[in-house]
């Protein structure tokens, strides 16, 4: 039987009670036992829409969710800038883990104190970024994993220059990393309609590209400081509704070929690249999150998971949901915890808190290795 709203929130709230019992949180805030901001003393989002939580808001760009409906089950229901209806994956991992929601850099830098207002990390992820510069240039205004990691660089500078350069290491070794990365660099370049990436690139030699890159900037980011990174694959993305409306689906089955085939081979490599990485870099850990492995799952095997529609926009119109975006006119479904896909690109709020749930606690599929959220906390 589908999970209803009550329902669902009710799991959530045991997850959240599990860590009470354990010792991982206190009552009155997101904050644990036995240290200042939870199992890890901080957290830091680099990546793209499936976890940007207001940057966008600030650019000239066309990737901006800062309007309803999105947000509408968020706290009273405000249109944040998270591409969501509600809580992004992140933003869950921080509850889960004893983390107070962390800011988007962007509206950090607006406010009076400025970067002295960090208290506890910060979200630099960008709608529409991608590892690759140029990915996301159909969107205008967006800002790639090379400039979110130079703002990272100079956040650590004025870290020092108020904590001290010892203090700002152990902060910055201890706190939790997570980089959603990659959906952009094939949907929002090398699948577009006559796209200059593929016109130089070989699927292989573009796969070697991105996986060189972005292990390049996984390394920086190590350089700056960063020691515990949470690391998701590429969803399937050949299953979200844009993609089964751009590829005709017959009956909503998933584009196999070309994108889901792209987006295996990219996993497959990315994984490799990042056990070398934590082979090759002195207490570094990176956690692989099989992200295609879950949202499968979500689609192929809806009822068990509590969805009902695992094909279609919740806000949308048109084929698969897919043909008209979300806009504050776009009608959408009442019973939204029912669907997988808030809109014709990401996750609803309730799937969101299951692949969380999994990155933390761990999932009987083996969603994430080699250890969880919280057995990193412990290394």
């Amino acid at each position: 039987m589908p999970r209803t709203r009550s329902r669902w929130r009710e799991e959530a709230a045991a997850a959240l009670l599990l860590a009470l019992c354990c010792g991982l949180w206190q009552a009155g805030g997101a904050r644990a036992a036995g240290s200042p901001a939870g199992l890890f003393p901080g957290m830091f989002i680099f990546g793209d829409s499936l976890v940007d939580n207001g940057n966008n808001n600030f650019l000239a760009t066309l990737a901006r969710a800062d309007f309803p409906p999105n947000g509408i089950d968020f706290g009273p229901g405000w249109p944040t800038g998270r591409f969501c209806n509600g809580r992004t994956i992140a933003d869950y991992i921080g509850l889960m883990v004893g983390i107070d929601p962390v800011p988007a850099y962007l509206v950090l830098l607006q406010t009076e104190e400025g970067l002295e207002g960090f208290t506890n990390g910060v979200n630099f992820a960008s709608g529409a970024a991608g590892i690759l510069d140029d990915s996301g240039y159909n969107y205008l205004g967006r800002i790639p994993m090379s400039q979110q990691l130079g703002y990272f660089a100079n956040l650590k500078e004025d870290l020092i220059a108020r904590r001290g350069e010892e203090a700002t290491t152990k902060f910055l070794a201890r706190a939790l990393y997570f980089v959603v990365l990659g959906s952009n660099d094939y949907l929002n370049n090398y699948l577009q309609p006559n796209s200059a990436a593929r016109k130089v690139y070989s699927p292989k030699a573009y796969q070697d590209l991105l996986v060189t890159t972005f292990s390049q900037q996984l390394k920086a980011m190590y350089t700056i400081g960063a020691r515990k990174i949470l690391l998701p694959g590429v969803g399937p993305l050949g299953c979200i509704p844009n993609e089964l409306n751009v590829f005709k689906s017959a009956n909503g089955s998933c584009i196999e070929d070309p994108v889901n085939k792209l987006v295996r081979g990219y996993n497959s490599a990315i994984k490799h690249a990042a056990e070398l990485l934590v082979k090759r870099h002195k207490g570094l850990h990176i956690l692989y999150a099989d992200a295609y492995k879950q949202l499968i799952a979500f689609t192929e095997n809806s009822t068990k998971y509590g969805f009902v529609n695992a094909d279609t926009s919740c806000c949308g119109q048109g084929n698969y949901g897919a043909e008209v975006p979300c806009i504050p006119t776009t009608p959408y479904c009442k019973d939204r915890d029912s669907y997988v896909f808030w809109d014709r690109h990401h996750p609803t709020d309730r799937a969101n808190y299951l692949i969380a749930n999994a990155y933390v606690y761990g999932s009987e599929d083996g969603a994430i290795s080699p250890m969880t959220i919280l057995q990193l906390a412990a290394v």
